[in-house]
């Protein structure tokens, strides 16, 4: 994976990503990231994806 790191309010956040690529990962773990995404406010219930 290929961008730049800036800071922007106390985050950081990666811009101008590029060679990103999916990794396969258990349904547990998928499960367990979608919990801890969900604990912050503002992340869509649905995401509209394939699921």
């Amino acid at each position: 994976m290929r961008g730049r790191l800036e800071r922007r309010g106390g985050f950081r956040v990666l811009t101008g990503a590029s060679g990103v690529v999916a990794v396969p990962v258990d349904d547990a773990e998928r499960d367990r990231l979608l919990r801890s995404l969900q604990e912050y406010p503002g992340f869509p219930e649905e995401t509209g994806g394939d699921g």
